[in-house]
């Protein structure tokens, strides 16, 4: 019994921040932007991500002892935030890619990275310009965006600034 614990495949649990750390909002300025791009990463890659709590509602905090601040209820809660998540939840039930699929980062620019997860694309634009994506995937004609359900054609993989892209096959 032993051996097989011993051999079982662990996957990495990737985290922003713990009960242990400075809030990642804390540390990115409050940057509600910041911390949605990291969080599609963090959901995106191989692995299990791992949301510590608060960082679904916008919990601040600091260093010592104010990272292990309250979680916040009520109108003290970015619902906006929080609905962001639910979306990156969803679509990880949602594209078994996003749970099984090896993932492949690559920079398409300075501020473009792509992750696929099989026929999956992920695009995030930590920039402050539009990005276009030139990606080629045999017979694929149009995509929808898993985060906000807009519907792109294969050639025009546009990313606004300071956004994210979770991109399933259309057809």
């Amino acid at each position: 019994r032993d051996a097989v614990i011993a051999a079982a495949t662990v996957p990495p649990i990737h985290f922003l921040d713990t009960h242990d750390t400075e809030p990642f909002l804390s540390r990115a300025r409050r940057d509600k932007s910041a911390l949605k791009l990291a969080a599609t990463l963090q959901f995106a890659v191989s692995g299990i991500p791992l949301v510590n709590y608060g960082n679904e509602v916008g919990r601040t905090g600091g260093r010592w002892p104010t990272n292990r601040g309250d979680m916040p209820w009520g109108a003290a809660q970015d619902k906006r935030l929080l609905e962001f998540y639910k979306r990156l939840i969803y679509a990880r039930r949602f594209d078994q890619n996003l749970r099984h699929a090896k993932s492949t980062i690559s920079a398409l620019s300075r501020d473009l990275l792509m992750v696929l997860r099989g026929e999956t694309i992920i695009l995030i634009n930590r920039g402050r310009r539009r990005e276009v994506a030139k990606v080629a995937v045999a017979n694929a004609k149009s995509w929808v965006d898993l985060l906000t359900e807009e519907k792109l054609a294969a050639k025009n993989l546009t990313v606004p600034p300071r956004t994210a892209r979770i991109l399933v096959r259309a057809e």
